[in-house]
């Protein structure tokens, strides 16, 4: 069954509830019929992005190929963290570093 969509209201009402919980994150997503995937993934982008981060994009974000090769290049040779990378550059989400990696190791960077 597929899961509803939530507005940004509604996630951050439930980000509220969970910093206010006592509960354990496996208690609270049972409880709040979440993923702890989608828990983490609202926590992160409401701690980068506030309330915006809520938000469900209406557009894709266009990147600079410069900010692609910079962000691939802090990760593959500079050794930081991927969320580090993400944060750094205000990248949207991991996800989205990972296919520029993917595509920077099969050349295809230079091509998007």
């Amino acid at each position: 069954m597929k899961q509803q969509r939530r507005t940004a209201l509604q996630k951050f009402e439930i980000l509220l509830s969970y910093y206010e919980s006592d509960q354990s994150k496996t208690e609270f997503v049972n409880d709040h019929n979440i993923s702890k995937v989608t828990l983490n993934r609202w926590l992160d982008a409401y701690r980068r992005f506030g309330l915006d981060g809520l938000q469900r994009s209406k557009t894709n974000r266009q990147y600079p190929l410069e900010i692609k090769l910079e962000a691939v290049r802090a990760y593959l040779q500079e050794g930081m963290l991927q969320k580090e990378v993400v944060d750094k550059f205000e990248i949207r989400s991991v996800t989205q570093l990972r296919n520029w990696i993917k595509d920077y190791q099969n050349n295809m960077l230079m091509k998007t």
